[in-house]
């Protein structure tokens, strides 16, 4: 599916990216000493950017995020250098839980890719704080691009939906949509991921157990424990990738051909929270047939044995709890 921006967005991110371009000018003096510094100042929305004022009301449009893809990706390529005034900026962040900077979401993934691995117990320590409650920021694409993941999914995300400018629908939104919904209980949410076969082999999971019955054979902890699962797809291209990489140009790879069928299944390396092997299951995927529909993901998880695969999940997201 092509998205072509309306007029006025391409006018708004012409300037943004201008304005990135223009950074290291307009500071000169302190980017010798720090290049970094106008970079984060940019993404922060702490600097003149253009879409200032409606960055602080709430507005956002696909402008903004191709502007800050373009200082994350600059950010990211300063390497090492930038690592002490990124995690400058984390310590602000994660001192003050109950309200996140703008642009926190672009800083955490430069770091995510400067530092690999490393970035990893940082990040988690931020999402997996359980006492901040609903304000437990959510870092999933952080922690995916740390992990070299597909996804990682915890139970701090939101149950909407999000907007993506950038792509099309993908299986992982199906599957990161089941995965949200059984850490979370939520059985709707569950259905809403599942095509008409993998719903009746829901139905008969439950014709000899209650939801609550057959959930409490899964879990030893209980939802809002700081649960979390990742997974790995066993192809290449774009599809097997992080959401976000922070990389110039991303190659279709086998989604090239897998977009054009029906239904296929992908081999799928499932981990635990801190990114340890812990399970494999071949999930099913099929397209959508209701993709007018608000609810529709693209794609749905097709698999007839849903409680096999339910069962690995919740193995995965209890590990070590």
């Amino acid at each position: 599916m092509t998205v072509t921006m309306p007029k006025s967005t391409r006018c708004w991110t012409v300037l943004l990216v201008s304005a990135i371009l223009l950074l290291p000018s307009d500071v000169a003096s302190q980017a010798k000493e720090e290049p970094s510094a106008p970079l984060i100042s940019f993404l922060t929305n702490q600097s003149d950017r253009p879409d200032k004022e409606s960055l602080e009301i709430g507005l956002f449009s696909c402008g903004q995020v191709t502007a800050n893809l373009a200082a994350a990706q600059r950010l990211a390529g300063l390497g090492e250098s930038a690592i002490s005034s990124i995690e400058r900026e984390l310590d602000v962040i994660e001192q003050d839980a109950g309200r996140r900077r703008y642009g926190s979401r672009w800083l955490e993934l430069a770091y995510a890719r400067i530092r690999g691995r490393a970035a990893y117990p940082r990040l988690r320590r931020i999402e997996g704080d359980a006492m901040q409650g609903l304000g437990r920021p959510n870092l999933d694409d952080a922690i995916a691009l740390s992990l070299c993941l597909t996804s990682y999914v915890s139970d701090s995300r939101s149950g909407i939906r999000r907007f993506r400018c950038a792509r099309s629908p993908e299986p992982r939104d199906a599957l990161d949509q089941l995965i949200l919904a059984w850490e979370k209980n939520d059985r709707s949410m569950l259905d809403a991921s599942l095509s008409p076969r993998a719903r009746g082999a829901l139905t008969a999971l439950l014709k000899a157990s209650t939801w609550e019955a057959m959930r409490s054979e899964h879990w030893r902890g209980k939802s809002g424990d700081a649960l979390a699962v990742g997974y790995r797809f066993g192809i290449s291209g774009r599809w097997a990738e992080p959401d976000e990489t922070l990389e110039q140009e991303r190659r279709p790879g086998d989604a090239a051909v897998l977009s054009q069928q029906r239904d296929f299944r992908l081999d799928t390396f499932f981990k635990d929270k801190s990114g340890e092997d812990c399970g494999k299951h071949s999930v099913s995927f099929v397209t959508s047939t209701v993709g007018a529909e608000k609810e529709s993901p693209g794609y749905l998880v097709d698999n007839s044995d849903l409680g096999d695969l339910l069962g690995t999940i919740a193995s995965c997201a209890t590990r070590n709890q």
